[in-house]
């Protein structure tokens, strides 16, 4: 008897933990998702050196909430994304540092190093970056007027033909159109 008491006692909760993982069969399948994408998203910022790994994992944990309910190509896509554009800052930001680097390694040489930093830009990047979708490129760029590749052709020979005691560290480009404040983009019309 007092081993069926016990084996009732065993068998009540995880009837209990059943019905409770039915009732709650989204929120489960919700965590699940933002564990897996937290944890591929910790993975391959280690792999890939991003700088600040958290802010990656960050991201992709609330990109898994916020498309829930939609399909699994919408969170790939959103994934995949959120981690290109870490990819890219990251790059970015090791790119400034480098150049600063370089800089103080190359000190009493007289060798210039400048980081120049451009901001929104038409080239025929935008087109590749669309997967050479003309159409999309030219939405992206409608009403606003971006940087061209004349305009950094023009600061890099500004740049280049300076008085030889005069080096310029950093360098940040915009067009008009674009701010500073959340990278916000007016645009005309």
């Amino acid at each position: 008897m007092h081993r069926e008491l016990l084996m009732v006692r065993i068998a009540t909760p995880w009837k209990s933990l059943g019905t409770q993982a039915r009732e709650h069969r989204a929120q489960l399948g919700l965590s699940l998702r933002v564990t897996i994408a937290a944890l591929l998203s910790f993975v391959l910022s280690h792999l890939l050196h991003v700088p600040l790994p958290l802010w990656t994992v960050l991201t992709a944990v609330i990109l898994t909430q916020v498309s829930f309910g939609k399909s699994l190509k919408a969170t790939i896509d959103y994934l995949v994304g959120t981690l290109g554009g870490a990819v890219y800052a990251g790059t970015k930001a090791f790119v400034r540092q480098f150049s600063l680097d370089l800089r103080c390694d190359l000190h009493g040489t007289g060798v210039r190093v400048t980081s120049i930093e451009p901001g929104m830009a038409e080239t025929e990047f935008t087109i590749v970056r669309t997967g050479g979708d003309k159409e999309a490129s030219d939405k992206l760029y409608a009403g606003v007027n971006p940087l061209t590749a004349e305009d950094h052709a023009d600061v890099f020979w500004w740049i280049a033909n300076l008085p030889p005691h005069i080096n310029i560290n950093t360098l940040e480009l915009m067009p008009v159109n674009q701010s500073f404040a959340g990278f916000a983009v007016h645009r005309e019309g």
